[in-house]
């Protein structure tokens, strides 16, 4: 008896201290693990779909969209409810399969929306239906400067997207679903957006560039007619252009010829692609010989040493030799241009002067001129993938080598960009300014987020040439729009320029890279700078010069 109670006593001692575990293990679960196990539930009847709509857009400067200006539709269905006639809809609207994150539905996206089959996915299938910005749209502007992501991780690989990548991306948007134990998606039930948000990175934000996407879409239709895309004859291969306003250096244009289509970025980066040369930005990536554009350099250099007065007249007698090396004028007729002043040669594009004015000033101090100007070293800082160009050391260098530097030809490559750079200088007085690619404007940040900047904070103008020196250039380009080269032309607006035709080569077959840079003031006193580069042109003048002109009329039409 005894033994049966003490049998009795230990059995109930062991059902007490397995309750207490047992009520010890119910309270860590509902206490301590109660966040695990709820998500875990709500797992079984809810799924995220990860990367819908959720990042910051790039704005021009008036906040007019450059990205997700576009709205798409996306159906989202239950892979169970796949079946012939939900193919046959979905090729009506030409859905195209989105790749996301889940096992259970399928997502599709379209461009149409047809109200019938609309209300047939919704009724038949289950389908959700929602609308999303589409981050670009067919034939993209400035796709160049903007970019593309990383389709897979929706990261930017190129461009803005790259450089503002964590401003863009700090959050992200996901989409809720709510379905029942099978996977099936719930009637009735609306899909909720929630963020996801990276709590060490800044909140998302809009991006306002300088650009002015009018100008923008302006340029990329005029180098499409210029390479003979827009149903014209071609007269280049291959183009870029900008356009800048010289009082804040704000560039409102920067087009390159071909573009891509970011949207199908995969197929540029296919390795039998044969169009991989569109990705190329000719504004800032591509280097070429300057040609006679350098000859405002080679007179900067002539001018800043007092070497050479304007006033300096050489002869021209169709050729001029250098230190044995021969070069002939182009533009001088059968017996040249006769004695010209350092004004009629740059309106003509004399070589025979430049090419003895150069060896008067000598290769170290054009060289030396140069680099001051910025040539050599990247305009925009930290820009992805832009060239410095090359400029030769003076140890690379000899008297030998004087007469091609003279002309812009030789070793020395630059780029559209640092040639833009080189005509604002002169715009402005002397004095290097910024360029800058996105605003820094308050009234802007307001309304559109936090602004991301390529260079940091503003830099201070810095002079590299005298006023006088950028004064006789200033006189210089006036000439070769009114006597010179460009002078053809019948200008509604005074303009300033010059002109290039640099020859180089491409395997092994010769050819031409034609050039035009130059500024012009409108009504308002707004000066604006362009540069136009063509690959395998005619000349600077017959080929680069009519994409500037037609900007010069462009732009004076936008203003009051």
């Amino acid at each position: 008896m005894e033994r049966n109670r003490k049998r009795i006593i230990g059995g109930a001692l062991f059902l007490a201290a397995l309750t207490l575990l047992l009520c010890a293990r119910l309270f860590y679960i509902q206490i301590f693990c109660h966040e695990e196990f709820a998500e875990a539930a709500l797992s079984q009847y809810e799924t995220s779909l990860v990367g819908i709509d959720g990042r910051g857009q790039i704005l021009d400067r008036e906040l007019r969209p450059l990205t997700g200006a576009v709205y798409r539709y996306f159906y989202i269905i239950g892979k169970e409810s796949a079946d012939q006639q939900l193919n046959v809809l979905l090729e009506e609207l030409d859905a195209v399969r989105v790749t996301l994150r889940s096992s259970r539905y399928e997502v599709y996206r379209t461009e149409r929306f047809d109200a019938s089959i609309h209300k047939r996915l919704r009724e038949e299938y289950s389908a959700y239906a929602f609308r999303a910005r589409t981050r670009y749209q067919n034939q993209q502007t400035a796709c160049h400067l903007i970019g593309y992501l990383n389709e897979a991780e929706q990261r930017g690989v190129s461009g803005l997207e790259l450089l503002c990548e964590e401003k863009l991306r700090a959050k992200s948007d996901r989409l809720l679903l709510e379905s029942d134990a099978a996977g099936r998606l719930l009637r009735g039930v609306a899909p909720r957006k929630a963020k996801v948000v990276d709590n060490e990175a800044a909140p998302q934000s809009n991006i306002v560039t300088a650009l002015d996407r009018r100008v923008q879409q302006k340029c990329e239709a005029l180098l499409a007619q210029l390479c003979g895309t827009a149903g014209t004859v071609p007269q280049a291969d291959a183009a870029a252009v900008l356009v800048s306003r010289a009082d804040s250096g704000e560039v409102l244009a920067a087009a390159s010829y071909p573009a891509f289509e970011p949207e199908h970025i995969a197929d540029y980066l296919a390795e039998d692609c044969e169009d991989n040369e569109c990705l190329l930005n000719r504004v800032l990536q591509a280097a070429y010989p300057p040609g006679s554009v350098f000859k405002l350099v080679v007179a900067a250099a002539a001018l800043e040493n007092d070497i050479c007065p304007p006033s300096q007249c050489f002869t021209c007698r169709k050729t001029a030799e250098v230190a044995g090396v021969t070069l002939s004028c182009s533009t001088g007729g059968e017996n040249g241009h006769g004695r010209l002043n350092m004004r009629e040669a740059m309106a003509v594009s004399c070589n025979c002067y430049f090419a003895q004015l150069g060896e008067l000033v000598g290769y170290e101090k054009i060289l030396e001129t140069a680099r001051k100007l910025g040539f050599g070293e990247t305009v925009l800082a930290g820009f992805p993938d832009e060239t410095a160009g090359s400029v030769p050391r003076d140890a690379d260098c000899g008297i030998q080598d004087t007469a091609n530097l003279s002309i812009g030809q030789g070793a020395l490559l630059v780029t559209p960009l640092q040639v833009q750079q080189l005509t604002q200088i002169i715009a402005c007085d002397g004095l290097l300014r910024e360029v800058k690619l996105l605003r820094a404007d308050t009234e802007k940040r307001a309304q559109a987020g936090t602004i991301c900047r390529a260079s940091g904070e503003a830099c201070a103008d810095k002079r590299v040439l005298k006023t006088e020196t950028a004064a006789a250039l200033r006189e210089m380009m006036a000439e070769v729009t009114r006597t010179g080269t460009a002078s053809r032309l019948k200008w509604e607006v005074p303009a300033r320029g010059k002109s290039g035709t640099a020859e180089a080569s491409r395997n092994g077959a010769p050819m031409k890279q034609c050039w035009f840079t130059g500024f012009f003031e409108v009504a308002d006193g707004t000066c604006y700078v362009i540069t136009v580069l063509a690959e395998n042109g005619d000349s600077g003048s017959s080929t680069a010069l009519p994409v500037f002109y037609a900007l010069t009329k462009y732009l004076a039409s936008l203003t009051p």
